[in-house]
């Protein structure tokens, strides 16, 4: 099924729900996999691996340093004093 598809049924079942019991099933459903996904990305990284990342409009090569629990430490390439903790999902893998 396509994406769009699902989020205009997903929407429409959302739209039909009445009770707040209901509500926050649905919400605990949701986090459960967007905490699934976060952590298979994050699983894709391993210390030493060459990333990017914006801030700020800045275009930022660095290299991991620390895996931590919901971020990854990085240490940029052209300032090695300059520590980010950076969401898996805001890094791009180099190479």
């Amino acid at each position: 099924m396509e994406s769009k598809q699902a989020i205009a049924e997903i929407t429409i079942l959302l739209d039909n729900i009445d009770n707040l019991n209901d509500m926050k099933t649905v919400r605990q459903i949701v986090q459960a996999k967007y905490d699934t996904l976060a952590q298979d990305i994050k699983n894709s990284f391993d210390v030493g691996d060459l990333v990017t990342f914006n801030h700020k409009g800045k275009k930022y090569d660095a290299k991991i340093s620390k895996i931590m629990m919901k971020n990854i430490e990085c240490v940029e390439l052209d300032n090695e004093y300059s520590f980010w903790k950076v969401h898996p999902s805001f890094l791009t893998k180099v190479g």
